[in-house]
């Protein structure tokens, strides 16, 4: 039984609906839930239809999915509690064989080999999270065996294999099991509306075409630092802020957000306190390269670069980029950086060049240079192609700013850029970042323009080179709709039920 008296006092005020009495009860069930009572607490929940406890509970038995399926409550599970587990799509802290190896073991334990309805659980198991080889090296393997070898016609039993083997398992660094989480687009700090400069993080449900507040940056609010994903953790480096008499600083100053936990904790400073850069990872390390150099940074004709380590935890510098600049663009494929375009300054021209920084030798080398001059733009890759998008150079003629409207792609076994596309309208401060096949470009100024702030979402396929559109525009009353700029966006994995509501 519970603690104390609470099960006969939450009977009582449900039956009589004294909701007060009912949230005490619950918030007092959530404080001294634990693996012995989780169970016991559930069904509770589920008797007295108390939903919100009941999504806690699950969401609890998730986090602590392997250490569960070893204790004797696991297999007092009903088979709708079982399958409700395993449709609420929470991640949990095993892999997705594990998962399989547990749900076998509560089909032996209820009902034998002998079940017609087998598949009824198997093929709540995520088939695209796993590998054949993977899976024949679980425990009881013998027992799925059997399952699948069995009498049993059901399609989803037989065909288990052929399932699995049709799959591509995809593996992304820093989780265990894509169970319970998502690739979703993050927004995070630049300019809002009604708001100024601001650190929040926003997650953008694509689905739905809205974005949600996900975590505040622990820091004074800030804009023009750089951002990444390693090991999907998010890192906010660097960036500038203002002070009292509007006077812009940089600063070196990092921070880490792990989505799963909800955490934030610090990194090391940077050696070189920077905004307006380029923050890029490659295997456990992440690279800072260029920037709007502090005055305590030496100047001239290189960019200051340098590496976080994640195993060391320090910074050191590395080569240095050719040529001084910040409002430049980077991407990362394989082991090497690619960097374009920017200025040496607000006043200086706008750079075409191109240069791979080849992290095995610490070395930069020159490419062939862009077709378009750009700074304050997006570039990606894309299986194993680089692309441009977005950004601005200035007139040679007339010394006024014109928006890039082209986007390029470029072949590095060929060593050629080329056209692919247009932009009906293009941004200024805009973000350009790809998830899964799309270019998702969020917020910035229409054609460079300060006073047409942008509220849609456009989205560029990357396999038909077509464009559309989200125009959220409709919802400026309610959330201010998109309106956003220099600010940073990445794609990285969040828990489903992030997008909750």
């Amino acid at each position: 039984m519970f603690s104390g008296n609470v099960d006969h006092v939450l009977c009582a005020a449900n039956h009589i609906q004294i909701m007060p009495v009912v949230d005490a009860c619950v918030d007092f069930l959530r404080s001294h839930l634990e693996l012995s009572n989780c169970l016991e607490i559930l069904n509770a929940a589920e008797l007295f239809t108390l939903n919100d406890l009941s999504n806690y509970v699950y969401k609890f038995i998730s986090k602590n999915f392997q250490e569960f399926s070893m204790t004797k409550e696991f297999f007092k599970l009903t088979t709708n509690q079982l399958v409700t587990l395993l449709d609420l799509n929470f991640p949990v802290n095993c892999t997705e064989c594990e998962v399989l190896s547990v749900v076998v073991g509560w089909i032996v334990h209820h009902h034998g080999y002998r079940l017609p309805s087998a598949g009824k659980w198997l093929q709540k198991v995520q088939l695209s999270n796993l590998k054949w080889q993977d899976i024949e090296q679980i425990s009881n393997f013998g027992d799925l065996e059997k399952l699948t070898l069995g009498e049993s016609t059901d399609c989803v039993i037989v065909g288990l294999k052929d399932q699995v083997q049709s799959q591509t398992c995809k593996i992304v660094p820093g989780l265990i099991n894509l169970r319970g989480y998502e690739e979703t687009m993050v927004i995070c700090g630049g300019f809002r509306p009604g708001q100024g400069m601001t650190n929040a993080v926003q997650c953008y449900n694509k689905s739905k075409g809205t974005m949600k507040t996900l975590t505040r940056v622990p820091h004074v609010e800030q804009c023009n630092f750089g951002m990444a994903v390693m090991n999907n953790k998010l890192y906010v480096v660097g960036g500038c802020y203002n002070d009292d008499q509007m006077q812009e600083f940089a600063h070196g100053f990092g921070f880490c957000y792990d989505p799963m936990k909800n955490t934030w904790h610090n990194i090391a400073p940077m050696t070189n306190e920077r905004c307006r850069f380029y923050l890029g990872s490659v295997g456990n390390k992440f690279y800072a390269i260029g920037g709007d150099p502090s005055a305590s940074m030496e100047t001239g004709d290189f960019a200051h670069c340098e590496c976080y380590d994640l195993d060391t935890r320090r910074w050191q510098v590395v080569a240095p980029l050719p040529g001084n600049r910040m409002e430049h663009a980077g991407t990362t494929m394989a082991d090497s950086i690619y960097i374009s375009g920017g200025l040496q300054d607000q006043e200086g021209p706008v750079f075409d060049s191109f240069y791979k920084y080849e992290t095995r030798t610490n070395t930069w080398v020159a490419l062939r240079s862009l077709l378009t001059p750009r700074a304050d733009h997006g570039m990606f890759s894309y299986e194993g192609k680089i692309y441009v998008i977005g950004g601005w150079y200035e007139d040679e003629l007339t010394q006024q700013r014109v928006m890039a409207s082209t986007v390029d792609c470029f072949d590095p076994v060929k060593g050629q850029w080329e056209v692919i596309g247009t932009i009906d309208s293009p941004r200024l401060y805009a973000t350009y970042s790809v998830l899964k096949n799309q270019v998702i470009v969020i917020g910035g100024w229409l054609n460079g323009n300060c006073q047409r702030k942008c509220s849609a979402v456009e989205m560029f396929d990357l396999d038909t080179l077509t464009w559309s559109k989200v125009d959220k525009s409709a919802d400026r009353g309610k959330s201010g709709g998109q309106e956003m700029w220099e600010h940073a966006s990445c794609s990285i994995y969040l828990p489903v039920c992030t997008f909750d509501d």
